[in-house]
């Protein structure tokens, strides 16, 4: 058994092996020294390179409409950090021209040539596709907080960059 502290507000335990070769873990959160009203560390707005790490097909909530939910790892390269970003591509009467929009920046082969595009069927395609994220900032539940406001193609770097 060993217990590995991750910070001051998180340890980790690793228990003897299950017999199935898997380590079981045991997890201990301190939450004295955690604010439980901090959103995070906003961003100042602008454009940063990203790419997207998960996009899972669901219904919208509000319209039952498809939408395919985008989880995005975005980087500022002035500072080395990274953080997530959502953003949700819900096909709707009033969304279709926003969806093109970003599927033709970061995945346009899934729509053109007459090819029609099923959230359902493609979402998982966009796994990995790189883009650049414009960010701004939103009042949520009273916290300034990220959100992506487009999505763009990813940025030229000559062969050398991020994403080569």
């Amino acid at each position: 058994m060993s217990t590995t502290t991750i910070n001051d507000n998180f340890e980790r335990t690793m228990l003897a092996d299950n017999g199935e070769g898997v380590e079981e873990q045991d997890w201990n959160f301190d939450f004295s020294g955690v604010n439980e009203n901090q959103m995070g560390e906003v961003w100042s707005n602008g454009i940063y390179p990203a790419i997207i790490e998960d996009a899972v097909f669901s219904l919208a909530k509000a319209s039952g409409n498809p939408m395919i939910t985008c989880t995005w790892q975005i980087s500022d390269p002035e500072t080395g950090k990274t953080k997530k970003g959502w953003d949700r591509l819900v096909l709707g009467e009033t969304t279709m021209s926003r969806v093109k929009r970003t599927l033709l920046r970061i995945a346009p082969e899934l729509i053109e040539d007459g090819r029609t595009f099923n959230p359902r069927r493609d979402a998982g395609e966009l796994i990995g596709r790189a883009g650049q994220v414009k960010l701004g900032t939103s009042n949520y539940e009273g916290q300034v907080r990220n959100e992506i406001k487009e999505v763009l193609a990813p940025a030229e770097t000559d062969g050398v960059g991020l994403f080569n």
